[in-house]
């Protein structure tokens, strides 16, 4: 068999199989392809684009308006002797330092296109952009706070929910109330919080592992005492990640997107250290109480609205 089938024809037959499988995998589930496309869109129009596209207009100004030629001659008693390249590649190297790979890449290749650098200078260019992008991912803050949007960010906001819940609970709620708080009710329900808004905090040192999230509700639940309202619904930080700034990291960037005038949420009864962070946080006990049976026992839960006006 592997006579009669060289390297090329089995590359040929593992590719065939790999499009096939991805053309039956839209088939049969196409809600999920759907849900992916719509974040990879959404990914790509509210940050990658945004973020990127000042740096390329940039980097094509530099080299069409001949700056780099001016920086070139700068600081070519530099770029010689540490990277063996002409003082144009400067443009690149700075460009890419600021804006990213992607952004010098792109200029070292308009300077070889301009004939300002030869292919060699160019390829070493993107040596040295690789050296700079782990130098800056280096240099950026461990934890980021940024919308949900990804089926990973998604899964790890159910993951969070459930171990963080048990964690805030344990000892407020019945414990048949925590048995019953499983990983799939997480799911569940964030699978029916469509209309709601999730914000995650990532640890990129474990591989962008989410570590909390804040929900919020444009507008607040029926139950809430205050008008023109919205809700922080739930905020969670799992608690070997607290003590980092991130509950409150979370709840500015809920807070940001609400555009009401008031803000409210609710806090289990008991839960003092909940209580005292959101007290820091600008928020005031309402007096406001609502009930709710869990596992056959009542719990207590107290509003606490934040006057966003007043502040």
């Amino acid at each position: 068999m592997g006579k009669i089938v060289g390297k090329a024809q089995y590359r040929d037959i593992l590719l065939g199989a790999g499009l096939l499988w991805a053309t039956l995998a839209l088939i049969l589930w196409p809600d999920q392809a759907m849900e992916a496309m719509r974040d990879g869109l959404k990914l790509c129009g509210n940050v990658i684009l945004p973020s990127l596209f000042p740096f390329f207009v940039l980097s094509s100004l530099v080299v069409e308006l001949g700056m780099s030629r001016y920086l070139g001659k700068l600081l070519e008693p530099v770029m010689a002797p540490l990277f063996r390249v002409n003082g144009n590649c400067a443009a690149a190297l700075a460009l890419g330092f600021v804006g990213g790979y992607p952004v010098g890449a792109r200029t070292a290749i308009e300077l070889y296109e301009q004939d300002q650098c030869s292919r060699t200078e160019a390829e070493r260019e993107f040596a040295i952009q690789d050296v700079w992008t782990v130098l800056r991912q280096k240099k950026e803050p461990r934890f980021q706070v940024h919308a949900m949007m990804s089926p990973a960010d998604r899964e790890g906001r159910a993951l969070v929910h459930f171990a963080a819940w048990r964690e805030a609970y344990a000892g407020l709620m019945p414990e048949a109330a925590l048995t019953a708080h499983t990983l799939e009710r997480c799911r569940e329900a964030l699978r029916q919080s469509g209309s709601r808004d999730t914000f995650v905090a990532l640890d990129r040192e474990n591989g962008d592992r989410v570590v909390g999230f804040g929900t919020l509700s444009y507008f607040a639940r029926d139950f809430v005492s205050v008008p023109e309202a919205g809700e922080i619904v739930a905020l969670y930080v799992l608690e070997e990640f607290q003590g980092n700034g991130l509950g409150r990291r979370l709840m500015e960037s809920c807070l940001a997107w609400l555009p009401r005038p008031r803000v409210a949420l609710f806090v289990l009864e008991g839960n003092q250290k909940a209580i005292g962070f959101y007290e820091h946080m600008g928020f005031r006990l309402t007096g406001h109480t609502i009930e709710e049976r869990i596992a056959g026992e009542t719990v207590t839960e107290l509003e606490m609205v934040l006057e966003k006006s007043a502040g």
